[in-house]
């Protein structure tokens, strides 16, 4: 019983790995010519980021857009002195108060009911976005039928020890399969680093009280029809955690997603069995201390060697890769696992993370 629960978990995986892996070759969709430039509001939400802000502001504001069809708004819960250096830009940036405490979804809705503009563009305030982040974001927006634009979100920090090589391979291929599921209109994530869509889709559904107000609006936004695009020339650098506490932190949090609809059920079921799923591991260990079984080893050996040759593939597309971050990668996933299942027993318990900021 135990040799065919461990041989089905890893068919399972193999066959969640197959899928993955059509998502994540599928080619970029290309975007139309870039000379579309709509006016845009671009809000961002800060909480205690005065080391980072700066630069972060520096960038949006420095990008190849027309000036005068752009607003930056900065809405901000903060206590040190975020406010004081949003204030230096002058009227270049709109600065708003956090209107009434309750969380970053609620100082969302707060600070897109005060823009001008009917497209809304979003990211963090310690995210530095690409000079030509704006125009390819919103390059899909010519579509009138597109609501919901995700871009590229890459880690920053890609060689600072094994945990943020582990986390850069991590955002590069959930970019590649979140590519591909947005080539089939399936609308998973659109990170709150990196996206836009229109005011009337957000009028529709707001941002609603979530530890993943992102992830819980894009989830709400499939639901209601909405049709989206990849921009995956739209490029955002975000910073990932260098400790293990602080990656405990940031992913208990991210693993706290709402609940599913039909289409984020069935990727959360791929994700789990490429992703997460503890049986090839298992399977390690039952073959090292238990009577051999040819049907363990075999499909082990076959998701062993189809892995192994994905991957090889992934690092010669990508010059930026070594094969050793597999390694630290599969570490990382190991880590998920557990995490994972911490932060779904604290949904279950009513027991939310505290928001914690790292350097």
């Amino acid at each position: 019983m135990k040799e065919l629960a461990l041989a089905l978990g890893n068919i399972l995986s193999l066959f969640a790995l197959v899928i993955m892996s059509f998502l994540i070759f599928q080619k970029p969709e290309k975007m139309k010519k870039l000379d579309y430039f709509p006016k845009v509001s671009v809000v961002v939400a800060a909480k205690n980021e005065e080391r980072r802000i700066k630069k972060c502001l520096k960038k949006i504001l420095q990008q190849n857009y027309p000036t005068d069809k752009m607003e930056v708004i900065v809405v901000s819960d903060s206590t040190d002195n975020t406010n004081e250096i949003v204030k230096r830009f002058g009227k270049g940036v709109m600065l708003l108060l956090s209107k009434d405490g309750k969380g970053k979804w609620s100082d969302l809705n707060y600070a897109i009911s005060h823009s001008r503009h009917d497209i809304i563009a979003m990211t963090d305030a310690d995210v530095e976005v690409q000079k030509n982040w704006l125009r390819n974001l919103v390059a899909g927006f010519r579509d009138d039928e597109i609501s919901l634009i995700a871009g590229r979100v890459v880690a920053e920090k890609t060689k600072e020890n094994w945990i943020t090589v582990g986390q850069s391979l991590f955002f590069k291929v959930g970019a590649d399969v979140s590519k591909g599921l947005f080539r089939h209109n399936i609308i998973y994530l659109a990170s709150g680093e990196n996206c836009a869509f229109k005011k009337s889709l957000w009028k529709k559904i707001k941002f609603r009280d979530s530890q993943t107000e992102d992830t819980d609006f894009s989830l709400r936004a499939q639901r209601s029809g909405t049709k989206g695009k990849f921009a995956y020339d739209a490029l955002a650098f975000s910073r990932v955690p260098s400790k293990i506490s602080d990656f405990h932190n940031r992913y208990v949090r991210w693993f706290g997603i709402p609940p599913l609809n039909r289409h984020g059920l069935i990727f959360g079921l791929l994700f789990f069995f490429a992703y997460l799923n503890p049986t090839p591991l298992l399977s390690v260990f039952y073959l090292l201390f238990f009577p051999f079984n040819f049907y363990v080893f075999m499909t082990l050996a076959i998701i062993v060697t189809f892995f192994t040759c994905i991957y090889l593939i992934y690092v010669k597309n990508d010059s930026e890769l070594k094969i050793s971050a597999g390694f630290y990668y599969i570490v990382v996933s190991f880590m998920h696992f557990f995490i994972f299942l911490e932060a779904r027993a604290r949904k279950i318990f009513n027991k939310p993370v505290i928001w914690k900021r790292y350097d």
